[in-house]
Order: C-alpha cells, then structure tokens, then sequence
C-alpha cells in the first residue's frame, strides 16, 4: 500500500485510471485518502497533498470538535431513526426468519431472543435498505428528467438521439440544455459504507447509497441521489458543479450540514 507523510498528516495514495489527483476526507475518522492517476508521479502528488495540508486541518479540527455519536445496539427501548422520523424499537421473540415492521410509532423487530448484535444489525440494514430503494424508485426517474439524463438502450436510436442532443438540445432537462444520454439505464446499489453518502461509477454508470441515508430525512436523500446523478453531467465539484446543485436544492447548504458528520 503507497503512502504519503507530510508533517503530521499521512494520508493512502491509490492509483486508479484517472486524469487528474482527487483527495477526501473520511468524515468519521478525518483519514485522508489521495486518488491518483496510474503514471503520476511521487513528486506530483506530494506536491498536490501540500497544497491541501490545510484543507486537511481544518476539516479534522471541525470533526474533533463534534460530539460523540451513540450507536445504536438494536435493543428494545432504543430509539432509532427512519427518514427523519424517531420511533421506539421495540424487540420481540421470534424463532423464524428474522422481519422488520414499520409502524405509527415504533419499529418492530423480529428475531430470536438469542441473536447477537451483529445478527439484529444486520437485519435492520437490510431493512434500510428496502425502504432506500422504495424512495430511490419512485423519485430517480422523476430527477433524471428534471436533470437531462435518459437512456437509450438501443444503439441505432442511442446514436441518432446523441447526434440530436448535441444539434439542437432536444430532451434537454430543468436544469440547463446540455441533456445527457446513456446507452443503458442508470442502476443503483444500496449498501453500508464508511465515510461517504453515496458514490458515483461514472464509466459503469452505477450509483451506491449508503443505507444509512434512510434515517435521513427525504429531502436529505434526495439531494444525494441528485448529488450523484450530476456527476454524469460534471465529474468534478467545481463551479459548473455546484452551480448546478445551488440551483437544483437552494437549501443545500443546510442539507450538507444534516448530513455531515453521521456517517
């Protein structure tokens, strides 16, 4: 595994087929991760890693300063969170497979009295992720118009459509008059990751949501999805970048704000 140290500051270099040098945040840990192109030299990425030595303080400083998260342990009488809402877990004994119930105020687990914390962990992730796709289903058509991105599975059409887009706008979204067409529609992952909301696979055009979004409310999770979507449009976070997420969610920087820190 390459590595780089700068001061008091290290951060994991992995080299990917890209054209230029990426870095993130872990929003959890504050651990820095540097993504490079393959050919990039040692001496370029240092170089990089310097110029964002402060970006990297003063993003560890605003994570130190944050309270302690609780973490659930998926015992009765916790309370847990779903699409912003608290209900009461509530635990029963139940030796079949393990189920899941959403009620007015309560989520009702059941599961053997003998499972372990990983075993009621687990089942409760599957069951974020369900009511993750639920949303993800019915709103990611509705934003992929608003936004300009439509497949066309067919080749013959995919190519007449392209020549068409780039002539006269046509099938241009909300958002501006540069639409975006794919060859295959956008598929979606839904998983438990660390450090990140969601991810966005622009070659293979697949999207992964955490699931845990799905204790976030709708509009948090809706900014996500939108968040990714764009970046079939832009793959970097510049100004075309954010211009368009301004003018998608004029609320964003409160959604970022919901949303940082309870990875």
């Amino acid at each position: 595994m390459e590595k780089i140290k700068i001061d008091d500051i290290e951060a994991v270099i992995e080299r990917k087929k890209i054209r230029n040098i990426y870095i993130s945040i872990n929003s959890a840990t504050g651990e820095a991760d540097i993504s490079a192109p393959v050919k990039a030299s040692f001496h370029a990425i240092e170089s990089f890693f310097k110029s964002k030595l402060a970006w990297i303080r003063k993003h560890r400083a605003k994570i130190s300063a944050r309270p302690a998260k609780i973490q659930n342990q998926y015992a009765g009488g916790e309370k847990v969170e779903v699409f912003g809402k608290k209900y009461d877990l509530k635990v029963y004994d139940y030796k079949k497979e393990a189920k899941v119930f959403l009620n007015f105020d309560s989520l009702d687990l059941y599961i053997d009295s003998d499972s372990g914390f990983e075993a009621r962990k687990k089942t409760i992730d599957n069951f974020y992720a369900a009511k993750l796709e639920e949303v993800v289903t019915a709103s990611a058509l509705n934003w992929e118009k608003k936004l300009g991105i439509y497949a066309e599975p067919n080749s013959l059409k995919f190519l007449l459509k392209n020549a068409q887009n780039r002539l006269f706008g046509i099938c241009a979204g909300d958002i501006d008059n540069e639409p975006v067409v794919l060859r295959n529609p956008v598929k979606f992952n839904f998983k438990r990751m660390k450090g990140k909301w969601g991810s966005c696979n622009i070659s293979a055009k697949k999207i992964t949501l955490n699931t845990e979004l799905a204790k976030k409310s709708l509009r948090c999770v809706e900014y996500v999805i939108v968040h990714e979507l764009l970046h079939l449009k832009e793959r970097k976070h510049n100004k075309r970048f954010k211009d368009y997420m301004k003018k998608t969610f004029p609320d964003w920087k409160k959604l970022e704000a919901e949303l940082e820190g309870d990875i």
